[in-house]
């Protein structure tokens, strides 16, 4: 990636509510986060030394078109393709591969491939389905000789793994009770998957530029924005199936202070900044001992005047909203042979992990089913009887006599 000046494409909303709506107990709550934090240990999933963790195997150099990159790609596609929970009853994971070749300024033909893991909800129809979408890329420099590129990507891969692991189960319990009972859903929850983007060719081969960087992103942008669906589709191409795209990089060293670059979803930085501040409150912070934030709750927001050249870009472009969490100020290791295991800061790792799962689960509205125990249906039920007699009395409009007002006349805001 690299710093440039660039013009910001801000939103002039001065809301920052989500779109959608569903019951505020499906948002993950604390016992949701105690869930996660016990049941997905980072310390078990992305241990920096451990070969059988999600973060080992990939701090590997993989430069693209080469043995190393096809090494993680099949890790990563391995890994996703035992993530079986839902045995069939709602849809799985689904991977998709978007290989290409292209030209660089080193070698032609170049071969890129990136990779699609996208989980659909039940029922769900093509070009009617919006998916939250999380990314990174997942290929290294050329140089120096022997890279890993540890925050630059290999964390932000192992964590979006460690997503997919840690709300696959959650997903797929609340997706039956929908699939059974649809109408205990709202529309926005029932047409709302997840994807997960790893992007190849992030790095330039020679020198940045517009043509000798982001070959991956550029490449899928484009396909996704040229790609039509059925011409009655409520979202009329792939790229317009993208709700929002959350671009992680740089992530896992010591002391990352992460800004909000873009107006439009500064919304969902403060989701980030929120559950932050909660993790730490109920005692799960594995940063307790630093005094400064990952992120700024409550803050003034930063939004810059220039835009960081990322993987973001190609679809920023074209109109998707993007938030970007990427530091303020590049740690010292950037593009430096120094980026490796030795150089990472666990404690930021982890912290990073349970943030990450808990913003998807959260955006999924999951949190309801995060929590495994005998009594959870039961008390979701009472709570969804509770909040639809709620909702119906608050709709009654009557009259002092008792009559209901007649539809036609609440319309015209007659008085009877």
């Amino acid at each position: 990636m690299l710093l440039s000046v660039l013009p910001l494409l801000l939103s002039v909303a001065n809301a920052f509510a989500p779109p959608g709506s569903s019951s505020p107990s499906r948002y993950i709550g604390d016992e949701g986060l105690q869930y996660l934090h016990k049941n997905f240990p980072t310390e078990k999933y992305l241990a920096i030394d451990d070969p059988n963790g999600l973060l080992q195997p990939i701090l590997i150099p993989r430069v693209p078109d080469t043995d190393g990159i096809r090494e993680v790609q099949k890790f990563i596609t391995d890994f996703v393709s035992t993530q079986t929970y839902s045995e069939g009853e709602v849809p799985g994971w689904d991977v998709q591969l978007d290989v290409f070749q292209e030209d660089t300024p080193i070698k032609e033909n170049v071969t890129f491939t990136n990779i699609l893991v996208k989980r659909d909800p039940p029922n769900a129809k093509k070009g009617h389905t919006g998916y939250i979408t999380i990314a990174a890329h997942y290929d290294t420099l050329i140089k120096p000789e022997g890279f890993v590129g540890a925050i630059d990507s290999a964390v932000p891969c192992a964590l979006m793994l460690y997503t997919i692991k840690a709300i696959d189960e959650a997903i797929t319990r609340k997706w039956k009770e929908m699939k059974a009972e649809p109408d205990r859903f709202s529309e926005h929850e029932k047409t709302t998957g997840i994807q997960f983007l790893f992007f190849d060719g992030e790095e330039a081969f020679h020198s940045w530029s517009d043509t000798d960087s982001t070959y991956g992103s550029r490449h899928l942008a484009q396909l996704m924005d040229q790609t039509y669906n059925e011409v009655n589709s409520a979202r009329q191409t792939w790229l317009a199936e993208m709700e929002y795209l959350v671009l992680l990089d740089l992530i896992g060293h010591k002391d990352t202070y992460i800004p909000s670059f873009f107006r439009n979803t500064h919304w969902q930085y403060e989701v980030f900044a929120s559950l932050e501040q909660r993790i730490r409150d109920i005692g799960l912070s594995a940063r307790m001992d630093e005094k400064e934030t990952i992120f700024t709750e409550g803050k003034p927001a930063f939004f810059r005047g220039a835009v960081i050249g990322d993987d973001h870009l190609p679809f920023l472009h074209r109109g998707v909203p993007v938030l970007h969490l990427i530091p303020s100020h590049f740690p010292p290791v950037w593009h430096k042979i120094d980026d490796n295991a030795k150089n990472l800061h666990f404690p930021d790792i982890s912290e990073w992990g349970l943030l990450t799962s808990s913003f998807v689960a959260n955006q999924l509205r999951v949190g309801d089913w995060i929590v495994d125990y005998p009594d959870a249906n039961e008390m979701r039920e009472q709570r969804e009887k509770e909040e639809k007699a709620q909702r119906e009395q608050a709709q009654k409009k009557k009259i002092p006599n008792g009559k209901k007002v007649p539809r036609a006349a609440r319309r015209r805001g007659a008085m009877l």
